[in-house]
């Protein structure tokens, strides 16, 4: 979409979007659409801001470009909005709707230039077919990550809630035995002591490949259990767990932090039993 404009801010806009000036693009273009809004600003504003990774804010921009079209008369910039949002959309992952704005292009070219050489509008409509089969599959086989690392930053911010959220769907896709402790982690820090009792437990059933790392993860599942069952009234339990973490040997003969708050805790516990 191409259109020259006597809006100053538009025209500003336009420069600096050509020098990959991404943000003042943005900012040019916005006073654009709150002076005189319009359909090339506003699609600009979209692909602006899809460059600086806010797609969400892309799709309501080009959105409106979308709306402001007349179909009848400009299908080819129809056609081309919808390729705009079938990227932003396959940035999002959200496959689907890529697709659905994919094929609607193609049935629009095909509709409004029949007759014509196509070929242009095919390579290019193929190519986005493409690049959505090629993301989904990539989305697919990386999905576990991506969840993982959201689930991690939710939680050092303490979003706990959130970061359930994201570790249940981390689970959807396979056991994980880091998975189930940090979920079990964050109910844990909600005081949610049955839930996080449970997800501490489960981390024992989860494939394990023997490192360090894991065997790390499971002593912490055990301190954490330990600590569950204390506070759930089970001492017994909580005072057998605590105390095993406790005495556990390593490989390095160093006691670790985790293994001297077991042991202030079992003391704490056998206390509070023989009160």
């Amino acid at each position: 979409m191409e259109k020259k404009e006597t809006n100053h801010d538009y025209n500003k806009g336009k420069q600096a979007y050509d020098s990959q000036n991404y943000e003042e693009a943005v900012d040019y273009f916005e006073d654009a659409v709150k002076a005189t809004p319009n359909k090339y600003a506003y699609f600009y504003l979209g692909q602006a801001l899809g460059k600086l990774k806010r797609h969400e804010q892309a799709i309501e921009a080009l959105n409106k470009t979308f709306d402001m079209l007349d179909k009848d008369k400009e299908p080819r910039d129809h056609a081309v909005v919808l390729q705009c949002l079938a990227e932003q959309h396959r940035r999002l992952d959200s496959f689907a709707k890529a697709k659905e704005e994919i094929e609607l292009a193609w049935s629009i070219c095909s509709k409004a230039f029949e007759g014509r050489d196509l070929t242009h509008w095919k390579y290019e409509l193929d190519k986005d077919r493409s690049d959505i089969k090629d993301a989904e599959a990539y989305a697919e086989t990386h999905r576990f990550d991506r969840y993982f690392k959201q689930a991690e930053e939710m939680e050092r911010r303490r979003s706990y809630r959130e970061a359930i959220d994201v570790y249940s769907k981390c689970l959807a896709e396979r056991p994980s035995l880091q998975a189930y402790f940090r979920r079990g982690r964050c109910y844990f820090f909600l005081q949610q002591h049955k839930e996080a009792l449970a997800d501490h437990t489960k981390c024992s059933e989860c494939p394990q490949t023997g490192i360090q790392q894991e065997k790390d993860t499971l002593t912490e599942c055990e301190f954490y259990q330990g600590l569950c069952c204390a506070e759930l009234g089970e001492f017994k339990q909580a005072a057998t767990l605590l105390r095993k973490v406790a005495e556990r040997r390593t490989d390095t003969r160093l006691v670790s932090p985790v293994q001297r708050e077991a042991a202030r805790y079992y003391s704490m516990v056998v206390r509070r039993m023989e009160a």
